[in-house]
């Protein structure tokens, strides 16, 4: 089992694999948690811009954790 959940990136009603994309769980709170961007309740050609602005916030809050940067270095010494 994934630890990433799946969000459909258009309509629901037309919800063919194509327009799915997996994202970080982590990242959930940034789209509709309590200082999210209210995804669901978005225009449908809003979504494609928020779901990129919160994937940015994440990177960035990822690259600025002292954990991503162990994660870094551990690569480095393989």
């Amino acid at each position: 089992m994934t630890d990433r959940p799946i969000n459909c990136t258009v309509e629901t009603v037309r919800a063919i694999p194509d327009n799915w994309t997996m994202i970080p769980r982590a990242m959930l709170p940034r789209l509709n948690g309590r200082f999210g961007r209210n995804y669901d309740a978005a225009p449908t050609d809003l979504k494609p811009t928020i779901l990129a602005i919160a994937e940015l916030e994440h990177r960035a809050r990822e690259a600025r954790s002292p954990r991503s940067q162990s994660k870094e270095n551990a690569r480095d010494d393989l």
